[in-house]
């Protein structure tokens, strides 16, 4: 069990008779003990422990403090659109290990071999290496982000970097499972069971290779319908933080899934809960007050459930961008298939992304 973070105490030292409490290992005098001064000094020091303001107290913090500063840098840094990103569940998660086992330690005492200790202690945990991997890379960033706010020496975050990582077949931590593709029998099994919107969004992924996050969040006003093939745009993206671009083609069998959501208003979302098909002449029709657009959670929530109905495998959204790079790579080869997806690089130049850009229409024109 982790062990609690609490703020400084009100303490009284018996031999002066004055109020003191502790930061960072240091005794602080406040006044006389229970005294109005005394009791003003202590709450503007809980204030500055609560900010993380606790450079004017010393230069080093215990592990435990550090990790709290850092958890509240974090909940402010990982946000994409005002939302948390799923990374500050993986800053938690490593923190509260960290905590667990060293949290009483003072920042600039922990040395790798401190580290290579928390490395094993995640693997009797029984976490996958990968998520190890990344646990660590959370911890380093964490000493990084003291040795920024000047509470830890850099001498100690540079010694964590020589800890390596674990290797595979070098460990006995397990590996995780690979994400493998679902197949097509799997996927019309489950269409079946889904409702008639969520279902076009299932085929609209099977055929564009898009992740589930970009297919919820669709509107007209960011699809280019000038061309033969149709470029969608993302609003928000995956790899927008990287100031990468992400355009989506969508060749004839796409524009076909969508024929049925185009009459609409170009802000509005595409695929709503607040709408259904109707079977009989596969109109648009209002339905009981949901939110406006499918989160990713709800929809793969509501293909785990068609998937149990359907009596086959469950499987997740994000597998079809597997099936789909899986089906491009067999008849176009890897580089195409990269495009498609969007997994470019930092370094690819202008050029030579227009150039790509040319072959993924080709692609699309062929396979639809």
């Amino acid at each position: 069990m982790a062990k609690k973070v609490s703020p400084p105490s009100y303490c009284l030292h018996k031999a002066t008779g004055q109020a003191y409490t502790r930061v960072n290992g240091r005794m602080i005098y406040l006044g006389t003990y229970d005294s109005a001064e005394s009791r003003t000094k202590w709450a503007q020091i809980a204030a500055d422990w609560s900010a993380g303001n606790l450079e004017k107290y010393g230069q080093t913090v215990s592990i435990a403090r550090l990790c709290v500063a850092y958890t509240s840098h974090a909940e402010e840094y990982y946000r994409k659109n005002g939302k948390l990103t799923s990374h500050i569940f993986r800053v938690r998660s490593a923190l509260r290990l960290l905590v667990e086992h060293f949290g009483n330690l003072q920042a600039d005492k922990f040395t790798p071999n401190h580290m290579e200790r928390l490395q094993a202690k995640f693997v009797e945990a029984g976490l996958a290496r990968k998520t190890i991997t990344e646990y660590m890379n959370v911890v380093r960033q964490t000493f990084q982000f003291g040795v920024t706010k000047g509470n830890v020496p850099p001498a100690v975050w540079q010694g964590l970097l020589a800890v390596r990582h674990l290797r595979k077949g070098r460990t006995v931590a397990k590996e995780s499972k690979p994400v493998p593709p679902v197949s097509p029998f799997v996927v019309i099994r489950t269409a079946r069971e889904l409702g008639r919107v969520t279902a076009s969004m299932v085929r609209l992924q099977y055929v564009t290779g898009m992740r589930p996050g970009e297919v919820c969040l669709m509107r007209l006003c960011d699809i280019d319908r000038s061309g033969d093939v149709w470029k969608y745009t993302p609003q928000q993206h995956k790899t927008e933080h990287h100031d990468r671009p992400r355009s989506i083609l969508l060749g004839r069998k796409a524009q076909r899934i969508l024929q049925p959501f185009l009459n609409r208003s170009e802000e509005s979302f595409i695929f709503s809960p607040n709408e259904t098909l109707e079977p009989a002449t596969e109109c648009v029709v209002g339905r009981l007050h949901y939110t406006d657009c499918y989160s990713s959670l709800s929809y793969c929530r509501a293909v785990y459930r068609a998937a149990k109905r359907a009596g086959v495998e469950r499987w997740s959204p994000n597998q079809l961008r597997h099936t789909y790079a899986t089906c491009i790579r067999k008849r176009c080869g890897l580089e195409a298939a990269q495009i498609l997806l969007g997994h470019s690089r930092a370094d690819v130049t202008q050029i030579y992304a227009e150039r790509d850009l040319r072959t993924a229409e080709q692609v699309v024109r062929e396979v639809g």
